[in-house]
């Protein structure tokens, strides 16, 4: 498949992104099937998901640049405390 135009130039975080999603993409389809439909949670993490996604879409839409810039700080703050936790237990 050829890469649609504007995909040649690129930030560093989309670039960092497609890295992960190639890496992902890349592995098993069967096998993440598998994990996402027995997992219990797999619905509603993926509705939760979802309904990230749309409101991301509407503040980008609407122009909302304080629900954006809100939403950004929860996700870093949540990674933030999720990493810590993550360096605790293999340290």
């Amino acid at each position: 498949m050829k890469p649609r135009h504007g995909l040649r130039m690129s930030s560093t975080t989309f670039d960092a992104q497609l890295d992960v999603a190639t890496r992902v993409a890349a592995e098993n389809p069967d096998l993440y099937f598998e994990i996402q439909s027995l997992n219990e949670y797999g619905v509603e993490s993926l509705h939760a998901l979802q309904a990230a996604v749309n409101r991301l879409c509407r503040s980008v839409h609407e122009g909302d640049a304080a629900s954006f810039v809100a939403m950004m700080q929860r996700g870093n703050e949540y990674l933030r405390v999720r990493q810590a936790a993550r360096d605790e237990a293999s340290g």
